[in-house]
């Protein structure tokens, strides 16, 4: 198979805005260290991403089969 490179073709603009965060960033924001939140099992990862992209630490703990205790450990201070 062949391909051809191409250079300068504009990328057209997306349609599609990303994955929506559902609001978790905010969350995290407005947590401080020692406040925790119950968050549904399928949320965890999404959770951890945003933690690690605000600096956050924080740990997770079971509640039931659905449902997962965030704590927030530490934040990062800019």
């Amino acid at each position: 198979m062949t391909f051809m490179i191409e250079k300068n073709v504009p990328m057209p603009t997306s349609s599609k805005p990303g994955a929506p965060n559902k609001g978790y960033d905010i969350l995290l924001t407005r947590m401080k260290v020692g406040d925790s939140v119950v968050v549904p099992r399928s949320a965890l990862a999404s959770i951890r991403s945003y933690a690690k992209k605000l600096g956050c630490e924080i740990a997770t703990r079971k509640v039931d089969q659905y449902k997962r205790r965030v704590w927030m450990l530490q934040k990062e201070t800019v």
